[in-house]
């Protein structure tokens, strides 16, 4: 993994030394691309390594944490960039046809795929496969690597309110804040996902030469689920290539969801908090919230003016009693 070309550690010390750990972070940075949360990851496990008992002399350990204290400053700038980024994808999508585009795109796959005269083919499954996942994605934001796992008992149909709901339920064991969420599923998700588990996702199995009595959901090859690169790359292709959100991908939908419950109603915040799976508005509002919500400010404009007319109503009809 940290590729220190020929010189291979033989002890823990060899690993986590200052000129090592130096090493590895330069050669990681190389492989993924940069300062990222696995090269940050990488560099936490090192710290601590570097940092037990009997290993390195305290001279050693402070200059490895000099070392570490300049790649978190990189990580941090990292995360401002990427919080920018997806800030223009926000708000990209307060324009109307960018946002109408964005939601029809899985109908609008789906529509091309039964267009075709042989639509029975590896291919078109694994365009209804993304265009349910971007459904799934809309009713349910989980992070991807939750997503990649989920498997068919994982929806669920209940009678509420004397109508029949489908559910998408997240097991214990993938729980966030030792809760497990579950999330309605609309009516059209539901027939694209029975159109893909009945017709399509045979398909994937058979190519992929995964047993029939999978039980996930997005199967991957050799009887597993689907990985998370594989998912993030076909997804960011995907949205990339038929909308104009050029910067969108994955795990930004945790941002677009809350966005869409506050732009029909500004004061859903805990609507939105609760579509997300946080235990409060803190991180809603300084994460994953749009910085600049136009949303919210034509509501108070609405709210305003609403204010000004029952005002002026007022005044005028003080100032008629007064003439008379």
């Amino acid at each position: 993994v940290w590729a220190l070309r020929d010189e291979h550690p033989k002890t823990l010390r060899d690993l986590c030394a200052p000129r090592r750990y130096q090493q590895a972070m330069r050669a990681l940075a190389d492989q993924v691309g940069g300062v990222n949360r696995t090269t940050m990851n990488r560099a936490n496990v090192l710290l601590r390594l570097a940092r037990h008992p009997g290993i390195l002399t305290k001279a050693e350990i402070k200059l490895v944490l000099t070392v570490h204290a300049r790649y978190v400053k990189k990580y941090a700038e990292y995360k401002k960039e990427c919080e920018d980024r997806d800030q223009k994808t926000l708000d990209q999508l307060d324009d109307p046809s960018v946002m109408a585009a964005f939601l029809a795109l899985p109908t609008l796959t789906l529509n091309r795929v039964l267009a075709q005269r042989n639509r029975k083919t590896v291919a078109c499954a694994y365009a209804i496969q993304r265009a349910l996942i971007l459904e799934l994605w809309l009713c349910a934001p989980w992070r991807i690597n939750k997503f990649v796992n989920i498997e068919l008992d994982q929806i669920v149909t209940i009678r509420l309110d004397a109508v029949d709901r489908a559910i998408l339920q997240a097991p214990k064991r993938q729980a966030t804040n030792k809760r497990s969420p579950e999330h309605f599923l609309n009516k059209s998700t539901m027939e694209l996902l029975r159109l893909y588990v009945e017709e399509y996702r045979p398909l994937i199995l058979a190519a992929n030469k995964s047993p029939l009595d999978l039980p996930h959901l997005f199967p991957g090859r050799n009887g597993r689920a689907k990985c998370v690169t594989g998912l993030r790359d076909q997804m960011t292709r995907f949205v990339r290539q038929n909308t104009s959100l050029k910067h969108w991908h994955p795990h930004v939908m945790r941002k677009i969801a809350p966005k869409i419950a506050l732009d029909q109603d500004p004061g859903a915040l805990d609507v939105a908090r609760r579509t997300g799976g946080w235990t409060d508005e803190k991180m809603l509002r300084g994460i994953y919230g749009q910085r600049v919500h136009r949303a919210s400010q034509a509501r108070y404009l609405d709210l305003l003016e609403s204010q000004r007319l029952t005002s002026v109503r007022s005044v005028n009809r003080r100032t008629r009693k007064g003439g008379r």
